[in-house]
């Protein structure tokens, strides 16, 4: 099992990734328990996108707090279940204690999507504007920040300009899971 997991400030583009990383598979089912995910037939097999696809913000943000609680439990039946992908992304899982269980249930793929603040920032105000959010917290965004940043280091994250087109960027990402896939086949 591959368990691919971007981490980023908000506004670098994780959300969109995920997005159009999926955009092509087929949905076979969604299921609330034990936190809300979404079952796909991917290029590679049975895959899994966490978290809810909800508007404004989607991905594992939308995820109650206690989700954390049942990580093992996904992990285990998803293990059962022959799933070969995982997709993943926000803050919600964004810690050690998921990215431990996903390194001892498969291989961990973690990638840091990276862009200047000012860049993060702009998109960060377009949105509030499009969804007639309030803008988030510069507080909470310079501990989303550090956070990833001491993610990154401790987990060995593949770093990406998400300043590039969403194309390129799903394109790193596509090569990281075929090169872990052709390893794993090997």
């Amino acid at each position: 099992m591959i368990v691919v997991y971007l981490i980023g400030v908000a506004g670098v583009g994780k959300s969109t990734a995920v997005k159009e990383l999926i955009n092509s598979w087929e949905l076979r089912m969604e299921a609330p328990k034990p936190f809300a995910h979404r079952h796909y037939n991917t290029p590679h097999g049975r895959g899994i996108v966490l978290g809810k696809d909800v508007e404004p913000f989607g991905g594992t943000d939308t995820l109650s707090w206690t989700a954390i609680n049942h990580v093992g439990e996904f992990f285990n039946a998803c293990a059962q279940r022959n799933v070969q992908l995982i997709i993943g992304e926000g803050d919600r899982f964004a810690n050690g204690r998921f990215f431990d269980e996903a390194s001892a249930q498969g291989t961990l793929l973690l990638f840091s999507l990276e862009a200047p603040d000012d860049v993060t920032e702009d998109r960060r105000q377009v949105r509030a504007a499009k969804f007639n959010t309030p803008l988030q917290n510069a507080t909470w965004i310079a501990g989303r920040k550090t956070k990833t940043t001491t993610l990154a280091a401790k987990y060995g994250a593949f770093p990406i300009d998400a300043t590039q087109p969403t194309s390129s960027v799903i394109q790193t990402i596509n090569k990281r899971i075929e090169l872990c896939l052709s390893k794993d086949h090997a």
